[in-house]
Parts: C-alpha cells; sequence; structure tokens
C-alpha cells in the first residue's frame, strides 16, 4: 500500500527538481544578459573611441583645450577603471544569479560552435590586420611611444586628428579584392565558397556578392555597407555639437558656468564631481547617453583647462554608467530586447546596484586617478 505513495512522492520531488532547474536556468540567463549589457558599457570607456560620450568628449576637449586627450593616456585611465569596474560587476552577478547546478558547457559542444563559424577567411584576415593597425597608430600617435603625429605636425605644420587611421583603413579595405589575389590553394577555395555560403542567405544582395565574386571585382568594403549605418546616431553627435555651439552663442552657457563656479566655491573638490556624476549617471537613465553628453559636456568643459578632472571627465564615464532602465544606453536597449529581462525588479534593481557603484568608483579615479594620465588638464587634492 506505500508504493504509490513512494510513486506520487517520488514525481513530486522530481518535479519540484524541474522547476527549480528551470528557474536557475532563467535566473542565469538574465544574469548573462545584465553581463552582457553592462560589461559593453563599461567596456567602451577604456578607449576614447569605445562609446558615444567618449567621441563628444574628444571633441570637446579639442574644441575647449586646443587638442584631443592622446589615445595612450585616455588608455590608461579608462582601462584602469573599467577593471575596476568589471571586476565588481563579475562579483555581483556571479553571487546574484549564477548556480553551481548548472550545467557546463562540453569540450565537444565549443568545438561544434567553432566548426560552424566556418574557416578564418581572407576578409576576416584582412580585417583583422587593418585592427591591429590602426590601434596601433593610435597608441603612438604621441610620445613617448613612437610620436609619429607630433613628427608629422612639426615637418608640415598640419594637425593630425585620431580619424586620420581610420579613413586610411577604410579606403584601403575598398581596395583590397574580396578574394585572395595570392593564392589559389585548397584553403583560399574553401575560404571562398564559406563566405559564398553565407552570402547565398541573404537573398537578392547575396546574389549580387555571388556575381561581383565570380568576376572579381568584389571589394571587402563596399558602398552598399554605407547603408546598414546608424546615420541617426551620426546626426545625433552632429546635432549635438550644432546644439553645444547655439548654448555657447546664445550666452547660456555663461550663465551655467557662473552657477557651476558658485556651486564649486561652497563644495569640496570631493563634494563637487560627486554631485555632478550622480546627476549625469541618474538623468542619463531617462536619455539616450550620447544625447546627454552633447548636451552636459560642453557645459562641464568651460569650467576652465585645468578642471577637466571636476565636470569633464566623471560626467563622460557617468553617461556609460546608467545600468538601470532600457533607454538609457544602447547595450541596455538590446538586452531589455530577449525577453529574458523586465524592467523592474530585474534591471531597476540590479543596475541601481551597479550605478551607485558607478558613481563612488567614478569620483575616486576623477580625483585620484586622472592627475596622473591629464597633469595639465586636472586638479589634485
Amino acid at each position: 500500500g506505500s508504493a504509490p505513495s513512494e510513486d506520487g512522492g517520488t514525481r513530486e520531488a522530481r518535479a519540484a527538481a524541474r522547476e527549480t532547474y528551470e528557474r536557475d536556468v532563467t535566473k542565469f540567463g538574465k544574469g548573462l544578459m545584465l553581463s552582457v549589457a553592462y560589461s559593453a558599457s563599461i567596456g567602451g570607456t577604456a578607449t576614447l573611441i569605445g562609446t558615444g560620450p567618449n567621441l563628444v568628449m574628444m571633441q570637446t576637449w579639442e574644441t575647449t583645450f586646443g587638442e584631443a586627450p592622446s589615445f595612450l593616456s585616455w588608455l590608461g585611465f579608462g582601462f584602469s577603471y573599467a577593471v575596476a569596474m568589471l571586476a565588481v560587476l563579475w562579483c555581483f552577478l556571479f553571487f546574484a544569479f549564477a548556480s553551481k547546478k548548472l550545467p557546463s558547457a562540453t569540450n565537444a559542444r565549443l568545438k561544434l560552435l567553432l566548426r560552424d563559424l566556418g574557416p578564418y577567411s581572407w576578409p576576416e584576415r584582412v580585417v583583422t590586420v587593418c585592427m591591429v593597425a590602426v590601434m596601433l597608430l593610435w597608441v603612438t600617435k604621441k610620445k613617448p611611444l613612437l610620436g609619429w603625429g607630433d613628427m608629422l605636425k612639426e615637418a608640415t605644420g598640419a594637425s593630425v586628428h585620431d580619424y586620420m587611421p581610420v579613413m586610411a583603413a577604410a579606403i584601403l579595405l575598398s581596395m583590397i579584392p574580396e578574394t585572395n589575389p595570392f593564392s589559389s590553394s585548397e584553403r583560399s577555395k574553401r575560404d571562398y565558397a564559406s563566405i559564398g555560403d553565407k552570402a547565398k542567405a541573404v537573398g537578392a544582395k547575396g546574389r549580387e556578392k555571388m556575381r561581383k565574386k565570380q568576376s572579381g571585382s568584389g571589394k571587402i568594403l563596399e558602398m552598399s555597407a554605407f547603408a546598414e549605418v546608424a546615420w541617426g546616431v551620426v546626426f545625433l553627435l552632429g546635432g549635438g555639437v550644432a546644439l553645444s555651439l547655439g548654448i555657447q552663442k546664445s550666452g547660456l552657457m555663461e550663465y551655467i558656468s557662473r552657477a557651476l563656479d558658485f556651486l564649486k566655491g561652497h563644495v569640496s573638490i570631493f563634494v563637487f564631481p560627486l554631485i555632478i556624476t550622480a546627476f549625469v549617471t541618474f538623468s542619463t537613465e531617462f536619455v539616450s547617453n550620447v544625447a546627454m553628453s552633447t548636451i552636459v559636456l560642453p557645459v562641464l568643459a568651460n569650467l576652465g583647462a585645468t578642471q577637466a578632472n571636476l565636470g569633464l571627465i566623471p560626467a563622460t564615464l557617468a553617461c556609460s554608467c546608467a545600468f538601470m532602465l532600457p533607454s538609457a544606453t544602447p547595450p541596455n536597449a538590446l538586452a531589455y530586447g530577449s525577453g529574458l529581462l523586465s524592467v523592474f525588479p530585474d534591471m531597476v534593481v540590479a543596475g541601481l546596484a551597479m550605478n551607485a557603484v558607478g558613481v563612488c568608483f567614478i569620483t575616486l579615479w576623477s580625483i585620484f586617478v586622472a592627475p596622473i594620465f591629464f597633469p595639465d588638464h586636472t586638479t589634485s587634492l
């Protein structure tokens, strides 16, 4: 008479275990979505071209102070901040969302995923070389590493900007054929077939791509690629520059600067960037981070050439430190679009915790670390 009850108990236990497992999988999936979104925003702050606000900051810095910060200086400052924030993010997501009961990926599964990527094709190799070359040119533009930009400026008198290596790489990619002109090996043919299979999957555009491949006229970068550029972001950046000029010409910049000088004169050097960082961080939750940066950075840059770490630098980092709402940053919007996350409590609770950490870290880095990398444009304690 006890067997049926044991069978019933076993089924209930299995059902409870399955429910717990599914709940853990869902929770882990939420953690993965948040980790991708948050790490994309944090990691982008490490370089001058990593995020939209960083690009706005670079333009504002050059317009206000006469010369943009070097790629290497910002890399040292931003990378140290990004590493610290990513370490905190990993700890937070690991303890809040991970579970030891989840199965790990097997080597066979990983090898299958790697095989599905196909061979490392000729265009992929060329693009990789171009990316590495552009990064090296950015890093070595100013002294102490080589300083080719400084030497070119001394020799010609012309200004050297960070967009020049990118434009050179784009022009080069528009000239290099999509098939390897130096090899007729079996591997080159496999690369050709692999790219052809990918092109066939996209319909009419794929057929046009295949036609150019067969005729040998296809290039790695063609005009059709520009149709996929996020032109809205480009116009937003340009509109932000126009808006900042309007603020300056109308006299509003001077009025806001006086108000900021008054605030700065009545609070300590530690509290002022803390207020700026907190204000920008939580304001960016409701406005695009690029739009916010185009509005506030030109105003804060007007504080003075030797006080970038009190306003311009912390505000730039704060624009990429909004983690609570989907509207704050593009990575947040993509993570929310996965369908795994809800605004509340998933994003709001986790984002509020990371916002608080970010405000503290940005303030500390602006006051203590920024003077090391930007001694001419910062004020130390």
